[in-house]
C-alpha cells in the first residue's frame, strides 16, 4: 500500500512553529581582545592577548593570513627532543 501524499498545509505546519530569533540585549561576549602587537612577517599578522568570560587569559596568540584565509594558532614550544 502507497502512503498518502502529505498535503501542502501539512507540510508548512513546521513554518507555523519556527519563530525569528528574539530582539533584545546583544548576546554576552564570548572572549574579549586584551591586547595587539602588530608584526608583519611572512603569513604572521601579528600576537594577540586574549580574555575568555571564565577569567582565563593567553597571551601570543599568533594570527596568521594567507591566500584570503586567517586564523589564530595557541601558543607552543617547539619540540626539541623526545
Amino acid at each position: 500500500m502507497i502512503p498518502a501524499r502529505p498535503t501542502t498545509a501539512e507540510l508548512r505546519r513546521g513554518e507555523t512553529l519556527w519563530r525569528p530569533p528574539r530582539k533584545g540585549p546583544p548576546a554576552k561576549p564570548r572572549m574579549r581582545l586584551v591586547s595587539w602587537k602588530p608584526l608583519v612577517k611572512n603569513s604572521l599578522r601579528g600576537f594577540a592577548t586574549v580574555e575568555f568570560p571564565i577569567g582565563l587569559k593567553i597571551a601570543d596568540i599568533a594570527v596568521n593570513v594567507s591566500h584570503g584565509r586567517s586564523w589564530a594558532a595557541l601558543p607552543s614550544k617547539p619540540v626539541l627532543d623526545q
